[in-house]
């Protein structure tokens, strides 16, 4: 989509309760009470394709064959699928993190003299193929 200005941050957390009982609350059991996984990035290079991605936003107005113009505040929930791609620099290592569904949200951020795209984006959970519980990406590595 463009160049990344720093690295891309994936969080996955996942929220363990607990259940006590007595007069002690001795710790019986423990559930997941809520998981939920999320990425955001920074473009410090990008073009009108990249924006159209991740915004959702369609050119309005073409100006003289080479302005184009943007109705920011008009773009519905975009859902993409994301692929990310890794190296580890200690063994070389290609990791791709994979998830087919992403809504994305962005905003300008100024960074020195030049402006940002960043990206934010709230992972969902699917059910890949042949597994039978949900997940919120895949990830592999390549040796």
């Amino acid at each position: 989509m463009g160049i990344i200005e720093s690295v891309a941050t994936v969080t996955y957390t996942k929220e363990i309760k607990e259940i006590k009982t007595g007069i002690d609350l001795v710790l019986r059991q423990s559930y997941v009470g809520e998981k939920t996984a999320s990425i955001e990035f920074n473009l410090s290079q990008f073009d009108d394709n990249a924006f159209e991605q991740i915004s959702g936003l369609t050119a309005s107005t073409i100006v003289s064959g080479s302005t184009i113009n943007y109705q920011v505040g008009s773009e519905d929930i975009v859902t993409k699928a994301l692929l990310l791609v890794l190296q580890n620099k200690l063994d070389g290592k290609e990791i791709q993190l994979y998830t087919p569904s992403c809504d994305l949200t962005f905003n300008f951020q100024q960074n020195g003299e030049f402006i940002e795209l960043q990206g934010q984006g709230k992972l969902k959970s699917f059910t890949a193929s042949g597994a039978s519980v949900e997940s919120f990406f895949s990830m592999t590595f390549f040796a």
